[in-house]
C-alpha cells in the first residue's frame, strides 16, 4: 500500500490502528511523515465528532483579528495596501478596545473580515498581547447561529470558555471565546451577529 492510498484511508476512516501498526501493515519503509499524519487525523477524527455535535451552530469564518498599537496606521495600510475597505469602527467599552472591520472590495456579506484591535487603555487584553507578542495576529473568529449554545457544546466537551456568559462584541454582537489552551495555542472567538 502506497502512502497516497494510506492518507486516503486514513482520511475515509478505513484504516484504523496506531502509528505503529500501521507502518507494519506497511512494512519498515513506511514514511515517517505518513506515520505522524496519523496521529494527526485521530485528533482531527475528535474534532470531526465535536463539529457534528456543534450541528449547524458554525455557519462561516467570521474574522481574523489583528492586535496593532495604532488602528489609523493600520487601517490605512491595508487600504492602501491591499485594497480593503472601511465596513465598521467603534471603541468596544467593555473590552477597552478601539476596532476596525474591513473587508474585501465590494462584499458586503461580512463574511472573513479582517478586524483591527488597538488597545484602548494599558490594561486591556489588546495592549497586554501587543506587550507580549507584539503586533501580529491574535484571535480567529467563527460565526456561530447561537453562543451559548455552542459554549454549552463545547464546555461538555471539556474545553474552558473565557467567560460564563457571552458579552457584547463587535456591532453589538454576542461573543465568547475558547481558551487558547484548550485550542491549539489560538484564541478562538465564537461570534453571533446582531439580529
Amino acid at each position: 500500500m502506497g502512502a497516497a492510498a494510506v492518507v486516503q484511508r486514513l482520511r475515509t476512516g478505513q484504516l484504523e490502528g496506531s502509528s505503529e501498526a500501521i507502518a507494519q501493515q506497511r512494512g519498515s519503509s513506511f514514511p515517517y511523515h505518513v506515520t505522524g499524519l496519523h496521529a494527526r487525523w485521530a485528533e482531527s477524527s475528535k474534532m470531526r465528532r465535536m463539529r457534528e455535535e456543534l450541528g449547524g451552530l458554525v455557519t462561516a469564518v467570521d474574522h481574523v483579528g489583528i492586535a496593532v498599537p495604532d488602528l489609523d496606521e493600520a487601517i490605512e495600510f491595508h487600504r492602501s495596501t491591499f485594497g480593503l475597505e472601511l465596513a465598521h469602527r467603534e471603541l468596544n467599552e467593555e473590552q477597552q478596545v478601539h476596532e476596525a472591520m474591513l473587508r474585501a472590495p465590494g462584499d458586503t456579506s461580512g463574511a472573513a473580515q479582517v478586524q483591527l484591535l488597538a488597545p484602548a487603555d494599558e490594561v486591556s487584553t489588546v495592549a497586554k498581547f501587543l506587550e507580549r507578542s507584539g503586533p501580529g495576529l491574535q484571535q480567529l473568529a467563527y460565526r456561530v447561529t447561537d453562543v451559548t449554545e455552542a459554549a454549552r457544546v463545547l464546555r461538555d466537551k471539556g474545553l474552558r470558555m473565557l467567560y460564563d456568559e457571552p458579552r457584547r462584541g463587535t456591532a453589538d454582537s454576542r461573543v465568547n471565546f475558547v481558551h487558547p489552551k484548550d485550542a491549539g495555542g489560538v484564541l478562538v472567538e465564537l461570534v453571533q451577529p446582531a439580529e
